[in-house]
C-alpha cells in the first residue's frame, strides 16, 4: 500500500473513493466466522480511508429479525453512499424499512433494515476491541462499556483495545438518501457551438437481436425495431439543433455496434467514423421508409455479445474527445442490449468509463435492456429491491443516477414522477419505453442552445 500524509479526513468524489477501494480490495478476503466477519471487512476500509484522509463512516445496520451487519458510508457528490466491503458494491438508497440488497454470508435472507448508525472518522469516540480467542472485532462507541466478547464470552483486556477516530451519529430512524450538493453544481454546462456535447450509442448486434420483440402485437426483430427507433431519435436530435435552415454543431454523435465485430456502426458515407458532428449526420443521412426519418443505422444480428470490448472502445473514444472538450457537458453513453456480456464482467470497464470526466462532471452511462420474453418492465429504479435477476442488478450498478435536469425532462415530456435516486436504466423495455429512454437520456435539461 502507498504511504499517505496524515491529515483531517474530508469528503471526496465517489470516483476517487472507488479508486482507493480498488487499491484496498477489502473483498479479496474470505468470510470466516468468527475469525473474519463483517466487522473486520468494514474496519479495514474504515482504517485505510482514515489513513488516506478520506471521510468514512463505520456503519452498523440492524435488522428487524435481529442481528446486524457492518458496512461503510461516504458523503459524496452523489449524496450519502454506502459501500458493502465484502463485495465492493455501491448502494445509494439504503434506508430504514428497506430490504438489505445483497445476499452475503452473515446477512439474514430478505433482511429488513430496522436501524442504521454511522460513526464518522473525523471525531474521536469510537474504538475497536478484538477478541484474543475468536478474533471477533467489536466497535465500541463513546463511553460505552463492554467487558467480554459477545461471540465466545471471553473477557476483554486493555491490550485488545485499539483506538480509532470516529463520531457516533446515533441511530437514525429515517435515513433518506439525497443527491449531494456537489452533484447540484455539476451537469450544468451550456450546450453551444463553442462547447458541444457528445452522445455515444452502444448497440448490441448479437445473434439474439434477431429474435422478435416481446409484448408487441406486430412483433419484429429487436435489431430492426431498435435501429428504427434510434434513427428516429437522431432525426429528432437534428431537428432540435436546427436554427432556420442551418443544423448547428451542438453535439458530436457516434454509434458503436458490438456483435460479430466491435466498431463504428454508422452506415453509408459515414461508415468507419466513430464520432461525427451532428451537422455531418444531417448531410449524410440516407432515405428511410418515410420522408420524415433518415437512416444512419442498419439492423444487424450476428454472433455473440462482446459488451466489455464495446465499453472499452467507448472509453478510448471519449478519453480523446474529453481532452479537447474540458468545458463541455460530460459525454452521454447509452447502451442498448438484450443479453449478458460473454467477454467478461462489464461492470469493470463500465466503472472505468464512468470515471472519465469533464470539468462539468463524470461521463453518464445509461443502460436499456430489451427482452424477447413477456416480462414486467422495470423503469428508472432508485434501488435494487425489484431486481430479482442477477443481470438486471449488474446493469443497475452500471447505470448512473439521472441528473436533475433529465428527471425534469421525464416529468415535463412524459408526466413521469421519478425517484430522487432514479437511475438511467430500464429492464425488459418495450418499443415505447426505449424511445422515451432515448429522449430523456439525450436531453441535458432546458439548456440554451446558441
Amino acid at each position: 500500500m502507498p504511504e499517505f500524509p496524515v491529515c483531517k479526513p474530508t469528503d471526496s468524489l465517489l470516483v476517487n473513493i472507488k479508486w482507493h477501494l480498488a487499491e484496498v480490495r477489502s473483498w479479496s478476503r474470505n468470510y470466516e466466522f468468527p475469525h473474519y466477519v463483517c466487522t473486520h471487512f468494514a474496519k479495514v476500509v474504515f482504517d485505510e480511508m482514515t489513513k488516506r484522509g478520506i471521510r468514512c463512516g463505520y456503519t452498523l445496520v440492524e435488522f428487524t429479525s435481529g442481528g446486524g451487519h457492518a458496512i461503510v458510508a461516504f458523503n459524496t457528490d452523489y449524496g450519502l453512499v454506502f459501500i458493502e466491503p465484502q463485495s465492493g458494491n455501491t448502494e445509494y438508497s439504503l434506508g430504514v424499512g428497506s430490504k438489505y440488497p445483497y445476499s452475503l454470508q452473515g446477512v439474514p435472507d430478505n433482511a429488513t433494515i430496522a436501524q442504521i448508525a454511522i460513526s464518522w472518522n473525523d471525531a474521536v469516540d469510537i474504538t475497536f476491541r478484538e477478541c484474543r480467542s475468536c478474533s471477533y472485532v467489536l466497535p465500541i462507541y463513546g463511553a460505552e462499556t463492554v467487558d467480554k466478547c459477545p461471540i465466545c464470552g471471553i473477557k476483554y483486556d486493555s491490550v485488545n483495545t485499539e483506538p480509532r477516530s470516529g463520531s457516533m451519529a446515533g441511530f437514525e430512524k429515517n435515513i433518506k438518501p439525497r443527491r449531494g450538493e456537489m452533484t447540484e453544481e455539476k451537469y450544468k454546462a451550456e450546450i453551444s457551438r463553442r462547447t458541444p456535447g457528445c452522445i455515444l450509442f452502444l448497440i448490441d448486434q448479437s445473434e439474439s437481436m434477431a429474435d422478435n420483440w416481446a409484448g408487441e402485437r406486430n412483433a419484429e426483430p429487436k435489431a430492426k425495431g431498435a435501429a428504427n427507433i434510434l434513427n428516429r431519435l437522431l432525426t429528432e436530435l437534428i431537428n432540435r439543433c436546427t436554427k432556420g435552415e442551418e443544423v448547428r454543431h451542438y453535439f458530436d454523435v457516434g454509434i458503436i455496434g458490438y456483435g460479430e465485430v466491435v466498431g463504428p456502426a454508422l452506415g453509408g458515407e459515414l461508415a468507419g467514423h466513430e464520432v461525427v458532428p451532428i451537422n455531418q449526420l444531417e448531410d449524410y443521412g440516407r432515405p428511410g421508409e418515410s420522408e420524415e426519418v433518415r437512416v444512419w443505422l442498419d439492423p444487424i444480428a450476428k454472433n455473440r455479445t462482446p459488451m466489455c470490448q464495446a465499453l472499452r472502445e467507448a472509453h478510448r473514444i471519449l478519453s480523446s474527445w474529453i481532452t479537447d472538450h474540458r468545458e463541455s457537458y460530460p459525454p452521454i453513453v447509452i447502451n442498448i442490449t438484450d443479453g449478458e456480456a460473454n467477454d467478461g464482467d462489464p461492470l469493470i470497464p463500465a466503472q472505468e468509463l464512468m470515471a472519465l470526466n469533464t470539468n462539468d462532471g463524470n461521463v453518464l452511462l445509461f443502460n436499456c435492456h430489451l427482452s424477447s420474453r413477456s416480462a414486467a418492465t422495470i423503469q428508472y429504479p432508485g434501488n435494487k429491491e425489484g431486481l430479482a435477476d442477477e443481470f438486471a442488478r449488474k446493469l443497475y450498478d452500471m447505470s448512473n443516477i439521472l441528473p436533475d435536469s433529465m428527471v425534469q425532462v421525464a416529468k415535463k415530456e412524459f408526466n413521469m414522477e421519478l425517484d430522487d435516486m432514479a437511475r438511467g436504466f430500464i429492464f425488459n423495455a418495450e418499443k415505447e419505453d426505449l424511445m422515451r429512454f432515448l429522449v430523456i437520456g439525450t436531453r441535458p435539461g432546458d439548456l440554451s442552445l446558441r
